[in-house]
């Protein structure tokens, strides 16, 4: 349930920097009143960045199939070099050589892992994989304009304003997601061919049914919970003994 795992995620996202921000405010660490605004539009853009790269990102890895596991982890990687293109023509920022090695590195391992990387068979798999390489570019928008807005030029802030920065961000472009995702949603499966408001309901009871253990799936909540929270720990395999 790629469509439903989109918006549990953006819930998620809100409601642990939503308590986060709460709880600095309630704390006195880094209260909202000593923080510079940021406009609501450039929430929105972000949010928007977002939505596009996991409609892209969520659909592809699910079109792509198990099998193809090690070329998705690969091309996700080309969000490394784009990050740096952009950043370095609209942000103007300077890169050393070693960050340009690295970033030809990457470049070189996304290029050999479309030749030669998992068992695509049929065009419609080859077309999956280049939507994810796409989705690779809202991403590195998305992160060059969280640089923009989260580190401004001047001096550096303190840690607890920083960590209420990122909270922010976290918060809004979460909030704004969860209604952008719907006609996001809708518009993927009326691609697929398949009737938009029926594959979006379907897609969200099976995903609703799967979190709460009604049907024979297992590891949802631990999947959900580590696409939606850095660090948290991946879900067990299926293979693992028990």
């Amino acid at each position: 349930a790629p469509q439903f795992t989109m918006q549990i995620n953006a819930a998620i996202q809100c409601t642990i920097s939503g308590a986060g921000l709460v709880c600095l405010d309630l704390s006195g660490l880094a209260p909202r009143r000593r923080q510079a605004p940021v406009r609501m539009r450039v929430w929105l853009g972000l949010a928007a960045l977002f939505v596009l790269q996991n409609t892209l990102e969520i659909s592809a890895i699910d079109g792509l199939g198990p099998d193809n596991g090690s070329l998705t982890t690969v091309i996700q990687q080309a969000v490394i070099p784009i990050t740096l293109l952009i950043s370095a023509s609209l942000l103007g920022k300077s890169y050393g050589r070693l960050h340009w090695i690295a970033a030809a590195a990457v470049t070189a391992g996304v290029v050999a892992s479309q030749r030669f990387g998992g068992p695509i068979t049929t065009s419609l798999q080859w077309g999956w994989a280049w939507a994810l390489l796409v989705s690779r570019v809202p991403a590195a928008a998305a992160n060059v304009l969280s640089e923009a807005v989260l580190a401004p030029p001047g001096p550096s802030p303190r840690a607890w304003p920083q960590l209420r920065s990122v909270l922010r961000a976290t918060f809004w472009t979460g909030l704004f997601a969860l209604p952008l995702n719907l006609p996001s949603n809708l518009a993927v499966s009326a691609l697929r061919g398949l009737p938009p408001l029926h594959a979006v309901r379907d897609d969200y009871s099976a995903g609703a049914l799967c979190l709460l253990r009604e049907t024979g799936c297992s590891g949802a909540a631990a999947a959900v919970l580590a696409f939606a929270v850095p660090g948290a720990p991946p879900p067990p395999s299926p293979n693992a003994a028990s």
